[in-house]
């Protein structure tokens, strides 16, 4: 009797150890979905659930136990690798504010700034990460494409690699960081700009007006006003000169005016078609220091779209999705 009762106790461990070892065994590793993003509060999945990777194909169905989908934490990678850039753009713009006199100088073409790897397509060139704004401030109708460069060895873990996060004031960009904005009005490249924190930890700007062939961008010192004609229809252009830039970015406000928790808490798709929030992908790369992940970012401030009528105000706590 006893032997029978231990043969029958031997079985049935044997039994529960295979199959809680299949569970794991026939599914992929962590590392072979990236795009698993679980509640941080507790929760609890069916015993059956499928995910996807980045690039839309679905994982191999992964099996839980309810009880451990309670300690699951958010399993999240960057939507795009994280590649190394030096200060001012690999060196190519000045340390300081440019002097068109006596120097500093800045490159009279957009193409020696080294921000874009082709000007043709407008790609970014390696470490110029791209985003969008909730509510792109208006300018004349004009489209705009955004990027920021933030000087790193290839990690974003010292100080002098990160931004300065805060949930409702301005964020403080290391030295050496710059920020890019392109317009484009009915199609045609209009201009370029520069924001870039010096070593002095003040900010200068650079205007790039597009030539007529669109093939390049050439350095304004001053302000300009044009009649561009888009479609057959005409309408005026002003190019800001530098001090009318700062005129806008002044130190009281930070500096920055776009890039902040509020205009960023939105899911965009990253080049390579992988769609994810804004600030989660920063908080992953490392940018901001601030832990920040797809299940959180609703507890951190967001503007209302314009046509957004689910919010109940202009501005709140809540993740926007598009």
């Amino acid at each position: 009797m006893g032997n029978k009762v231990i043969f029958f106790i031997s079985l049935l461990l044997i039994l529960l150890i295979s199959f809680d070892g299949a569970i794991f065994e026939n599914n992929p590793s962590e590392s072979n979905y990236h795009d698993l993003a679980l509640a941080d509060d507790g929760l609890s999945l069916p015993r059956s659930t499928t995910f996807e990777n980045y690039d839309g194909s679905e994982v191999t169905t992964l099996s839980y136990r309810a009880e451990r989908a309670k300690q699951i934490r958010a399993v999240f990678a960057p939507a795009i690798p994280v590649l190394p850039i030096g200060k001012f753009l690999n060196g190519n713009l000045p340390v300081g504010t440019p002097d068109d006199v006596s120097g500093p100088f800045a490159p009279a073409l957009l193409s020696q700034t080294g921000a874009f790897s082709d000007l043709a397509s407008l790609t970014a060139s390696d470490g110029v990460v791209p985003y969008e704004m909730i509510e792109p401030f208006w300018s004349d109708g004009a489209s705009k494409s955004r990027w920021m460069a933030v000087p790193n060895d290839g990690t974003h873990d010292t100080a002098d690699e990160q931004v300065v996060f805060s949930d409702t004031e301005a964020w403080d960009f290391p030295r050496g960081s710059v920020l890019i904005k392109h317009f484009e009005l009915g199609g045609k490249r209009l201009e370029t700009r520069f924001e870039v924190k010096g070593d002095d930890d003040v900010y200068y700007y650079l205007t790039y007006k597009w030539n007529a062939a669109q093939t390049d961008a050439e350095l304004l010192v001053g302000s300009l006003d044009e009649d561009v004609d888009v479609d057959g229809t005409v309408q005026s252009w002003h190019y800001p000169s530098r001090a009318e830039c700062v005129s806008c970015h002044f130190p009281q406000n930070g500096g920055v005016l776009g890039p902040k928790t509020r205009n960023l808490n939105k899911t965009i798709t990253y080049p390579g078609g992988v769609s994810a929030n804004q600030l989660a992908n920063l908080s992953e790369m490392g940018i901001i220091a601030e832990n920040i992940t797809e299940a959180n970012a609703g507890n951190y401030m967001a503007v209302a779209a314009k046509d957004d009528l689910s919010r109940s105000s202009r501005t709140g706590r809540g993740a926007t999705s598009t």
